[in-house]
């Protein structure tokens, strides 16, 4: 007994759709040049309400990255290497902020696409106004796992 048409094209068409996944990159520069630029908005706002106790809404009208790798993909227990320029235009400048700015950002991308961005354009450390003390500066090195599955344990 052989299988119907549609049930065949449906059985190809999730081979095909599988060997893609497996034999995909773990970051593509339209993805990583997104995935930035939302960590970068999102470390902005951090900063913002660790150095002043405001949280506003939205700090940053307009933002984008453009990214790109240092090397080729390299093996699975690896970390692959980019380069990222990230730069944005405020919602309303204040003297806290500037109207626009840019930064670079040394990328790590680990095997399931999550990564760590590091800069030495912001200072390492700046004075958290609530807990009255120096804490780790969110925009020189942030953390950002979009949309991936939990690692394995």
């Amino acid at each position: 007994m052989g299988l119907r048409p549609v049930t065949l094209a449906a059985a190809l068409l999730l081979v095909a759709l599988a060997g893609c996944a497996a034999g995909a990159p773990r970051a593509s520069v339209a993805q990583l040049d997104q995935d930035a630029v939302r960590a970068f908005k999102r470390a902005y706002d951090a900063e913002r309400r660790m150095t002043t106790g405001r949280a506003d809404e939205e700090l940053i009208r307009q933002g984008w990255a453009m990214c790109r790798p240092l090397e080729r993909e390299p093996p699975p227990g690896r970390a692959w290497r980019w380069r990222c320029q990230v730069g944005y235009v405020a919602s309303a400048p204040t003297a806290w902020a500037a109207a626009r700015g840019q930064a670079s950002y040394l990328v790590r991308v680990d095997r399931r696409g999550c990564f760590s961005a590091t800069s030495t354009d912001y200072p390492r450390r700046v004075y958290e106004r609530i807990l009255r003390r120096r804490s780790s500066d969110p925009l020189a090195h942030f953390v950002s796992c979009p949309d991936r599955p939990a690692e394995p344990g």
